[in-house]
């Protein structure tokens, strides 16, 4: 197609292009980057990489039409694969989307917006060193000290680093709302170490986003959930290629998941010997296929916010189990509502063990969905009781409650939820009041 019969068709796309075809009767060929780059004209070029044909031509369309990119001065990353090379290393292969990277420079996936001074937990902010910057071409790499930004490059050193994981500035990518349906027990052929494939396949799960890989404790099984029977040939060879071990599969089972049916809270407590650490978890329903979300609305006068971050990160690192099936819980929202640290005993893991405390408590369901594994109340003598279903805390069970505890306690009929903290009760009435829970009194003692 010649030039002119191409400003024809191209100007019809855009008014101000139609504007310069009308006025001058044809277009340049800079008229069309704009409109390219703002996707109202899609150029369509022609050609064989194997026989090099139309090849130049497709090199120079990109020069000419393609506009420049604008890139930050803050550095940022945006990871989109995970890799071995032929020697087993590691490989993260980003696009580097503002700022510039050096061979040996510190990576990190605590986020710029984080406080300086916020107390993270070793199991979820990781910090490395780049210790090769390659430039692939097929196999082949050249090594290279910089790069700026708007290049693609792989780097080695990295251990942490998943697909749509965003460095610097940039954030982390949504997971994929697709999941797998159907789960299979893997067969391993006698004399195969289940450890060693289970290290194995969790290298296939970092390279793979979408495969899920399980270990089951109980009976030492590896459990994979896969989309269907295609997936699995695709699997099944990739193990017996890479690892040399031939593989089955059981016949498979439909992934069932959990969820409540009321809102409940749950309370985890966590006070051994110098650590301490408590937090508070309203967990409501959510809509079908809206998935685990978390959230907080705790006051920082009650928790920091350091802490509460914290809290919330240990909420997403893992799938939690619910207590009906032990099936993954799905379709919560989970927000935290209070909680109280030590400012001498509490570290940074406390809360990563109240935390994993909390949610069971709360989906310990009952007959109505509504929790039944409440808060332990403290009483006089030192006993602990756990009070279930559709009760509050007894009269006596107020009145044995040693006068040197606290000032004040907030009950709860469903559930048997509450709290003993005088910093857990504003005034006379309880933080819980309107979040779903029916509430009996908040007195002072």
């Amino acid at each position: 197609m010649d030039w002119d019969k191409l400003s024809e068709e191209a100007a019809v796309s855009d008014e101000h292009l139609l504007e310069s075809f009308l006025e001058e009767g044809a277009l340049k060929k800079e008229d069309l980057v704009d409109p390219i780059h703002e996707r109202k004209v899609f150029p369509v070029f022609f050609g064989s990489a194997l026989k090099n044909e139309g090849v130049q031509e497709l090199l120079d369309g990109l020069e000419t039409y393609v506009k420049p990119g604008h890139y930050p001065a803050a550095f940022g990353a945006r990871v989109f694969k995970i890799s071995r090379d032929d020697q087993g290393n590691r490989l993260t292969h980003v696009k580097i989307t503002g700022g510039k990277l050096k061979v040996k420079d510190l990576l990190t996936n605590a986020k710029p917006s984080d406080d300086t001074d916020m107390k993270q937990s070793n199991d979820s902010i990781w910090n490395e060193k780049v210790d090769q910057i390659r430039i692939y071409s097929g196999k082949q790499y050249r090594l290279v000290q910089e790069l700026e930004a708007g290049c693609i490059c792989t780097l080695t050193g990295l251990t942490h680093t998943k697909s749509g994981d965003g460095l610097g500035y940039e954030q982390d990518e949504m997971k994929p709302s697709l999941k797998p349906v159907l789960s299979y027990r893997i067969v391993l052929p006698d004399g195969c170490n289940v450890n060693e494939m289970l290290k194995n396949l969790r290298q296939l799960e970092e390279e793979e986003p979408h495969l899920n890989v399980l270990w089951n404790e109980v009976l030492a099984e590896i459990h994979v959930q896969v989309m269907g029977e295609i997936e699995i040939e695709i699997l099944r060879s990739l193990i017996l290629d890479r690892y040399g071990v031939d593989v089955a599969f059981d016949s498979g089972n439909l992934v069932y998941k959990e969820t409540i049916a009321e809102p409940v809270i749950g309370v985890g407590h966590f006070e051994p010997l110098r650590h301490y650490a408590e937090v508070h978890l309203l967990m409501e329903p959510g809509e079908r296929g809206s998935g685990m979300t978390y959230d907080s609305s705790c006051s920082e006068d009650l928790l920091g916010r350091s802490w509460q971050r914290l809290v919330l990160t240990h909420l997403g690192e893992r799938n939690h189990m619910g207590t009906l099936t032990g099936a993954e819980l799905t379709d919560m929202k989970i927000t935290v509502v209070a909680g109280r640290a030590h400012e001498k005993h509490t570290e940074g893991g406390d809360f990563r063990q109240a935390t994993f405390r909390g949610y069971p408590s709360g989906t310990d369901a009952g007959p109505k969905g509504a929790a039944r594994a409440g808060l332990c109340f403290q009483t006089g003598d030192a006993k602990c009781l756990s009070w279930k279903g559709d009760v509050g805390y007894p009269k006596d069970a107020r009145a044995a409650r040693g006068s040197g505890y606290g000032s004040r306690f907030c009950g709860a009929f469903r559930g048997g939820a509450g709290c003993h903290h005088d910093e857990l009760c504003h005034g006379s009435e309880c933080i819980y009041k309107g979040r779903g829970q029916a509430l009996s009194e908040c007195e002072r003692l």
